[in-house]
């Protein structure tokens, strides 16, 4: 169960993290973000109550951590999808969302397995292999890499904080954590002064987003709570191969021959992390 739940996260949140990109090319990635934030916060003003379950002391201050953490990873992602180059940006957020709560998990628990080992080294010779980007646009290659290097602590450590809340709950740790993070981000549009309303084309991608997201953090928190933290994590992580089709059907890119190949292998270096 843990497993089709994380592969229901996957999903769904590489639904949802392309369409917040979408949504920050008609506006900032900030101000995208803050309304997806909003809404998925609505979302579990209404879904907490419903699924059941009781928050400790505890769990509303892992959960508040998780938000600002993960508010600040989405601002990252979806400045890269906006800005950068999808194939890059989303893999690279994936090797790293996984890479950290298998870390974590180690520190806490267990030693890496040699599979799990090999999974995380693969991951990283997967970034050289996807940066290989012609000397053109060599630029751009490396602007996404650090877009999804950031975009991954963010969500590694969402992930992470989020599997320390309790196990019976429910869905209340991901209220607080959605709030903190919206209000994480709305500090952020003061403070730079980007704009507060959202145009009229980025509406739907951003309302959209939030709903996804939301789902996703939901399967997600579900697989932690009947399976371990790094299986879960790392199969959640596999999200990248949903964001990048959305990317070569919506925006047509192309990647070279050897990015194909770095893009399998992130996706083969997540599974072998949840293998191991």
């Amino acid at each position: 169960m843990a497993v089709f739940l994380a592969l229901c996260s996957a999903a769904v949140v590489g639904s949802g993290d392309f369409f917040g990109g979408f949504a920050s090319r008609h506006t900032t990635a900030v101000t995208a973000a803050m309304y997806s934030n909003g809404v998925g916060a609505l979302f579990f003003i209404i879904a907490a109550p419903i699924a059941g379950g009781s928050l400790i002391n505890n769990d509303i201050w892992w959960s508040t951590a998780a938000g600002v953490a993960g508010a600040l990873g989405i601002v990252v992602l979806y400045r890269g999808i906006g800005a950068a180059r999808v194939s890059i940006v989303s893999p690279s957020t994936g090797v790293g969302a996984a890479t950290v709560p298998v870390i974590a998990s180690t520190l806490t628990d267990d030693a890496i397995s040699a599979v799990a080992g090999f999974g995380i080294g693969l991951g990283l010779i997967a970034i050289v292999l996807v940066s290989q980007g012609s000397s053109a646009d060599s630029g751009s290659v490396r602007t996404s890499l650090l877009y999804g290097a950031g975009a991954g602590l963010g969500l590694g450590l969402m992930l992470t904080a989020l599997a320390q809340t309790s196990g019976d709950a429910g869905l209340w740790p991901l209220l607080p954590a959605r709030l903190a993070g919206t209000a994480t981000i709305i500090a952020i549009v003061l403070l730079l002064g980007q704009p507060r309303l959202l145009p009229r084309a980025a509406a739907p991608p951003a309302i959209g987003s939030g709903v996804l997201s939301a789902g996703g953090n939901a399967f997600f928190l579900a697989g932690t709570q009947v399976g371990s933290l790094a299986t879960v994590a790392v199969l959640t992580s596999m999200f990248p191969a949903v964001t990048v089709l959305w990317a070569r059907v919506v925006f047509k890119e192309r990647l070279r021959p050897l990015q194909f190949v770095g893009l399998a292998v992130a996706l083969v270096s997540v599974g072998l992390i949840a293998g191991g």
